[in-house]
């Protein structure tokens, strides 16, 4: 028997897409992913630098501020040079949701509203970090290229109808069944 009452994402969409505001707020699924390669690597590579202030309009401040943290614990004579190597499997998107916020300060006008959309994004890539210290005595040391399953949360925001450009919001793990048993 299906519950009437639940509202699934693809619904949700479609309330964003054609009912939510005017005018239509334009998806652009196809180009979310892509955006996900483009944001991952710009942000890990200014991690690597240690220099965050390129980054820093497409970052939300949760994950600005971790990140900021892991640069300032690092060891300051030490260099590090991020490096993708590959993607193993096409950037997939696995989850796309949106939700309405309630009007921030002011009126409530019809067609002006205020709403989030986040996508959770699948990247399987080869990477390697290099390391040195400032003075080069010890020459780089490259880690071994290892392959890895991310998963990067963009987050953008609409207000007035209008919508703001992708921001990444931090990353989160794939949920596992025996993750879930153990909660249970």
């Amino acid at each position: 028997m299906k519950c009437f009452g639940k509202v699934n994402d693809r619904d949700r969409l479609f309330y964003y897409k054609y009912l939510f505001a005017t005018p239509r707020p334009v998806l652009g699924v196809g180009n979310i992913a892509s955006t996900a390669k483009q944001l991952h690597e710009e942000m890990y590579t200014q991690l690597a630098k240690g220099d965050l202030a390129p980054v820093e309009k497409v970052l939300c401040d949760g994950i600005a501020k971790s990140l900021q943290s892991r640069v300032s614990s690092r060891p300051r004579n030490q260099i590090m040079e991020w490096t993708c190597h590959s993607h193993v499997k096409r950037p997939r998107i696995v989850s796309l949701r949106q939700s309405p916020l309630p009007v921030f300060m002011g009126k409530s006008e019809k067609g002006k509203r205020v709403a989030i959309v986040q996508a959770v994004v699948r990247l399987h890539t080869v990477q390697s970090l290099m390391r040195r210290s400032k003075d080069g005595k010890k020459g780089w040391i490259q880690d071994k290229p290892k392959e890895r399953i991310e998963y990067l949360v963009l987050q953008r925001m609409m207000r007035n109808s209008i919508q703001g450009p992708w921001k990444v919001w931090g990353t989160t793990e794939e949920t596992r069944p025996e993750t879930l048993l153990q909660l249970a």
